[in-house]
């Protein structure tokens, strides 16, 4: 059979290849993943994207419902999104499945494990960090990462299967756990930005200006927006002078999101300014020195994070995987241990202090950033290399069966 190119994957004539993108929110899928499944597209592809949420935000894509419980087990439920999985593959005759975060991974690993082998489609799973299941302490939690890691091993066993994550720690965690063969992850950094569209202006560097910090994700515990509130009050009665502003937006599927109690609490901080959903994030940047992420997750790597080096402005961050892969502690920001409104004050107090010291972090992470292939189109590059091995190797077992 003669092979001709389609896009950046050899592929036989005549055939058009098809990719089924399964992700667990729309808005998620439009705003960190849609660019790669465009280039996909512009290449030659047909193009599928399942998720839960409100599809008019990926109405560009065909596209599939998916009844999806994101933060939560139903029994019930999930055993129907795994039957509905299925079905759907069986349906749209993928060649390649792309499973985006933990419970698509899950249960889209479960669907095909009922497949018989020669029609099981090639699998890219990706990880953008481990979310809940590899956290949670007591028996449920445990039972729930027994079950997940026996699906992984499994569903990512095959030669035509790959898994992405957005940190080495996460990639390395997976290979010890023998959850998935080194030689079939892969490091990706991030979701990818359109890097021309953050500036990296210049951070003021007027000392009597009060420094300004932003803290922005959504309005949910684990992202450490409580000791953001206590290191605004701490900041103010100890006379830093510095200016606290929040953007963000409830999440209320999430189990850890912030009641409106906690909310209108939050609001009535004096020392805190509230922006509400922010979209244009590139120029909010651009008017603020540091972004602050005291955040309790093991983050997979941190858009925000990536945002404020693309922007040039510092870093403040828990240590933690995610955090290190973008912020180098002491050269483009800071990692704090434990994240405590405690450490937040310290690193704002010097900044505030130091300005010349801020806008040579800020001028750091921006060279950093801009040489690490952080741009869209080095994502969107990786992740067609992946495609190609993914559906080279399921080509060559398929002659074989």
């Amino acid at each position: 059979m003669q092979e001709i190119a389609v896009g950046t994957v050899g592929f036989a004539r005549g055939a058009t290849p098809r990719i089924l993108y399964i992700c667990n929110d729309a808005g998620y899928f439009r705003a960190h993943r849609a660019h790669v499944a465009h280039r996909m597209a512009d290449e030659g592809w047909q193009v599928v994207v399942a998720s839960g949420g409100d599809r008019r935000l990926i109405d560009e894509f065909d596209s599939e419902p998916l009844n999806l419980l994101r933060e939560r087990v139903d029994i019930a439920a999930d055993i129907g999104l795994m039957h509905a999985l299925g079905r759907m593959i069986e349906a749209r005759k993928p060649d390649i499945v792309h499973l985006i975060t933990m419970k698509p991974v899950f249960f889209g690993l479960a669907a095909t494990l009922q497949m018989p082998r020669a029609r099981r489609p090639a699998i890219v799973a990706t990880f953008p960090g481990l979310g809940r299941v590899f956290e949670g302490r007591g028996l449920w939690p445990a039972i729930q990462r027994a079950a997940t890691k026996a699906i992984l091993r499994r569903g990512l066993a095959g030669e035509a299967a790959h898994a992405t994550f957005e940190n080495d720690m996460d990639r390395a965690r997976f290979v010890e756990l023998n959850l998935v063969a080194q030689e079939r992850t892969h490091t990706i950094t991030g979701a990818g930005l359109q890097l021309k569209r953050f500036s990296g202006a210049p951070m003021q560097t007027d000392p009597t200006a009060p420094l300004r910090v932003l803290w922005a994700a959504r309005l949910i515990r684990g992202k450490g927006l409580d000791r953001f509130v206590e290191a605004a009050r701490l900041s103010e009665s100890r006379g830093v002078n510095a200016r606290f502003l929040v953007a963000g937006f409830p999440d209320p599927g999430h189990p850890d999101n912030l009641s409106e109690a906690e909310l209108e609490a939050a609001r009535r901080e004096r020392a805190i300014e509230f922006l509400g959903h922010v979209t244009d994030m590139d120029r909010l940047l651009g008017e603020v020195d540091a972004v602050c992420l005291p955040t309790r997750y093991n983050e997979g790597l941190p858009r925000i994070l990536v945002e404020t080096a693309a922007a040039g402005r510092v870093a403040i961050a828990t240590d933690c995987a995610g955090c290190r892969a973008i912020v180098e502690d002491g050269k483009t920001g800071f990692l704090l241990p434990t994240g405590s409104a405690q450490e937040i004050v310290k690193c704002i107090a010097a900044l505030a202090a130091n300005r010349e010291l801020a806008a040579e972090m800020g001028r750091n992470a921006t060279e950093a950033v801009r040489r690490r292939g952080f741009d869209e189109a080095d994502v969107q590059l990786s992740f067609a290399r992946i495609y190609r091995m993914a559906l080279e190797t399921r080509s060559h077992g398929m002659r074989g069966v």
